[in-house]
């Protein structure tokens, strides 16, 4: 269980660090304000894709974890039941 936490703070760790430098980067270039909200709103909706995507496999490797963990339990169970653990 704790490299999923590990898994899940590399991914925010990530995306957060991408999201900075993509921000900076724009707010830092020399272009019109006009030119700059569109990207910036761009960007946000890029990384807002990408959070969503990271959320989703955090998700799918939670719920796969509980079922191996819910699996290793039930097995245990009946290894108990049987007097065979």
């Amino acid at each position: 269980m704790a490299k999923s936490n590990n898994t899940g703070t590399i991914l925010t760790t990530l995306v957060v660090g991408a999201a900075a430098g993509a921000i900076a980067g724009i707010l830092l270039a020399p272009d019109s304000g006009e030119k700059t909200r569109k990207k910036l709103s761009k960007q946000a909706k890029k990384l807002r894709k990408e959070a969503r995507r990271t959320a989703e496999d955090l998700r799918d490797k939670a719920e796969e974890q509980i079922n191996d963990l819910t699996k290793n339990v039930k097995d245990t169970a009946q290894s108990v039941a049987n007097g065979t653990k």
